[in-house]
């Protein structure tokens, strides 16, 4: 079995943001472009692979638009290229060299007003059970539990 490599822009303030921080130069697209071609595959969420797909996707004209400078090329034809594997409820259908996986289960939706300052959860609501499970974080999205529950349904 091969490694799972798994990477996500995050400034230092924790800041998951795809235009915050700093824009790509050519040291960065060289490093992405090279990390594009040792992958065997990406896998995206629905909004992810939109956004990547509008932008990295090559036109019909088979000419990459005026915006894109030279040293982005290798890294739009590496993406262009990649195997993709979408995991969406809501699309009926991709392309972009991509293959749809259906999720087990719906994520659950968290009320972010309530995962504001959240240590449990790092501020996203949702948390990974050891067993696997996405679920929503029982610290702040229940907060009239009584502490005895959320520790019993955290060992749970």
């Amino acid at each position: 079995m091969r490694p799972l490599r798994y990477s996500i822009n995050v400034t230092l303030d924790g800041c998951c943001h795809h235009e915050a921080g700093l824009p790509p130069d050519e040291e960065s697209m060289r490093y992405w472009t090279a990390e594009m071609e040792r992958a065997d595959a990406l896998l995206f969420g629905r909004v992810t692979y939109e956004m990547m797909e509008s932008a990295w996707r090559k036109p019909a004209t088979d000419t990459w638009p005026d915006w894109m400078d030279e040293w982005q090329i290798p890294f739009a034809e590496a993406i262009d290229r990649a195997k993709k594997y979408v995991v969406s409820s809501t699309l009926s259908g991709v392309d972009w060299n991509a293959e749809l996986v259906r999720p087990v289960s719906p994520a659950p939706h968290p009320d972010m007003s309530l995962a504001r300052g959240c240590a449990a959860c790092h501020e996203w609501g949702t948390v990974v059970t050891p067993e696997g499970r996405h679920e929503l974080c029982p610290t702040c999205q229940y907060p009239s539990l009584p502490p005895s529950s959320v520790m019993a349904f955290q060992q749970s």
